[in-house]
């Protein structure tokens, strides 16, 4: 099976877009399918072979395109790389990382080529791309024509219906991933409990209640607890600034910025516990949430929000505490929970290790292969939209 992934992300720039494309197009390499990359973000280069673990002969072969960063109306440039690369890899499937930009060009030119086309949904852009009328019908467009729709979440998937109503496109549910065998159990760090907030510094991210809870628990016996904040971003300032007034100084909160991916376990390493506490937006939407899979991957008992799609990356109760949304003291009781009871968070580290597993890379590659290998032998699903059409 030859397989086109086209992204706006690919590493090493980090993204949760970038992460799922290449955990899945090294998962179906390693399944000995043709997989090659398109990226509209990586400086333009003739194609580059970027080789699988595990298997000398599994490459996945990745090439950048003009026009980083392209706005929605600007999509010609990417139209003409995806063209391009059609003509020279000669696909049997266009996988697209997301509705935009990629996944409305993929299924124009696949209407024209007769190809079938696969779009994976994350969430945020079923918000941003029906918030006005002609965007909307671009998004019905593209999700009535694409051969299969593939949600990150069950929450996603509902969000699918309610945003564009009932489609004859099937819609699929699968997890992203993560490389068990990168994201290793690790012991505890010894001393003073350490929190680790990773994200974008966005609103949405709700840092800001972490700090909260941190200062409540710093006063309420856990006086030497710390935070580590990874990750940048425009609310950066306004949180320094907000943990300043809360008397948080450098000995309470350490922040590191932009924290490179390879380093990603080594980070959560340092950690106790991983604390986020998204909350609801109108324009963002936490789908699902990768680093609480990879922080059980690496033993970690995890404490999250209800919101969106974090309730399937953390299982209540089984693999970290879910805390109530904008609620600092729901968090705050959450945190002190585990950091009492270091039985139940090993039971929580075990359990999250084990769902890690289930989620490996490898499985999610072999979940979503038949459905791929179904539209490659039967490419009458391809044309299924333009006969409805006609």
């Amino acid at each position: 099976m030859r397989i086109l992934f086209t992204t706006e992300q690919y590493p090493p720039e980090t993204g949760g877009v970038g992460a799922v494309t290449q955990g899945f197009a090294h998962g179906l390499a390693a399944r000995c399918h043709a997989v090659s990359v398109l990226s509209t973000r990586r400086p333009v280069a003739g194609w580059t072979p970027e080789p699988v673990g595990g298997s000398s002969d599994a490459v996945v072969r990745v090439r950048g395109a003009r026009g980083a960063r392209i706005r929605f109306v600007k999509l010609l440039p990417i139209a003409w790389a995806i063209r391009r690369a059609i003509q020279s890899e000669k696909p049997q499937i266009l996988f697209a990382s997301d509705y935009r930009p990629t996944g409305l060009v993929d299924v124009v030119l696949a209407r024209r080529k007769g190809l079938a086309t696969a779009i994976y949904i994350h969430g945020s852009q079923l918000l941003t791309e029906s918030r006005t009328p002609t965007r909307l019908r671009l998004l019905r467009f593209a999700f009535r024509n694409a051969s299969i729709l593939v949600a990150n979440s069950q929450n996603t998937a509902r969000m699918i219906v309610d945003t564009v109503g009932r489609l004859d496109t099937p819609i699929h549910v699968v997890h992203p991933g993560v490389d068990s065998s990168r994201f290793s159990p690790t012991p505890e760090p010894e001393g003073p409990p350490v929190l680790l907030s990773l994200c974008r510094l966005t609103r949405r991210k709700g840092v800001d209640l972490v700090l909260d809870a941190l200062a409540a628990l710093r006063n309420e016996g856990f006086s030497d607890l710390s935070l580590i904040v990874a990750g940048d971003g425009p609310c950066r300032s306004d949180l320094e600034g907000h943990a300043r007034r809360l008397g948080l100084g450098k000995n309470a909160v350490r922040w590191l910025g932009d924290v490179p991916t390879a380093q990603t376990p080594s980070l959560i390493a340092r950690a106790t516990l991983l604390v986020m506490a998204s909350r609801p937006s109108p324009t963002e939407l936490e789908s699902f949430g990768i680093v609480y899979i990879e922080a059980g991957a690496c033993g970690r008992a995890v404490v999250g929000t209800r919101v969106g799609g974090v309730p399937e990356a953390i299982l209540d109760a089984r693999t970290g505490l879910l805390a109530d949304p904008d609620d600092p003291r729901s968090l705050a009781d959450a945190i002190a929970r585990l950091l009492r009871d270091p039985a139940l968070r090993e039971r929580m580290a075990e359990e999250g290790r084990r769902r890690a597993e289930s989620l490996d890379w490898a499985a999610q590659a072999a979940q979503i292969e038949p459905l791929l290998l179904f539209l490659a032998r039967d490419p009458s699903l391809s044309t299924r939209a333009r006969e409805r059409d006609a």
